[in-house]
């Protein structure tokens, strides 16, 4: 340490001596000339970090609106409604690269494939633009498989047809319903069917006619084959 001795006052005859660092000088002087400077840089990062805050907040605020909702089962050929933010004035879709859609908060839109779906949605709100994204597993339809055990065409006297239902499906998922309705009104369903199975109707007009046979099937997944 560099240190010089400064003649202060006598006493009794006796001089005294007071040991000053001029480092010690050099270094008050510094601090006295950066003082001003470093609180106006913790001001300035104060600034930044209320800034900051305030765009995490705004941010986080414009992220809560920015979301998607659907509704339906996600199935293949099954419309799916899927709803945007009700506070953005853009709307754009994309489905999986699929397809894409613009310029409406709501749209319908059904998967020609199974498998998983990014669904991808793009809308600007309060000037500031953010996308949501949904990830959905969208099954394979029940398959219908029905052949005719008889003739299709019959007196009507104890007429009967009769039908071979061998309708399964691929996704592994247990066939939940199967609704019959024939031409004539009559109507029958059958909850948890054990597949495959044997199915019978008797037509009761006496006036015969040309009758058709519609048929759905649902599965634990809520996804609906339909036929005729």
């Amino acid at each position: 340490m560099i240190a010089r001795l400064i003649n202060t006052f006598q006493d009794n005859g006796q001089v005294k001596y007071l040991f000053k660092s001029s480092k010690s000088n050099k270094f008050d002087r510094l601090q006295l000339r950066t003082k001003p400077m470093m609180t106006d840089i913790k001001s300035f990062v104060k600034k930044i970090v209320l800034a900051g805050v305030a765009f995490l907040g705004l941010n986080t605020a414009v992220q809560a609106q920015c979301v998607i909702n659907y509704d339906g089962n996600p199935c293949v050929g099954t419309p799916i409604r899927f709803t945007g933010s009700n506070t953005g004035t853009t709307h754009d879709w994309n489905f999986n690269n699929e397809n894409t859609q613009s310029g409406l908060r709501n749209v319908n839109y059904a998967f020609k494939t199974s498998g998983n779906k990014t669904i991808t949605y793009v809308t600007t709100v309060n000037g500031t633009k953010c996308t949501a994204t949904l990830n959905l597993v969208v099954y394979e339809s029940p398959t219908i498989k029905l052949k005719l055990r008889n003739l299709y065409e019959q007196c009507f006297e104890k007429n009967l047809f009769c039908f071979d239902d061998s309708s399964f499906n691929k996704n592994g998922k247990s066939i939940k319903n199967i609704k019959y309705l024939v031409g004539d009104g009559q109507f029958f369903e059958y909850p948890k069917p054990a597949l495959p199975q044997i199915f019978c109707f008797s037509v009761k007009d006496e006036r015969g006619g040309l009758f058709d046979l519609f048929i759905e099937v649902e599965d634990e997944n809520g996804c609906v084959t339909s036929d005729t």
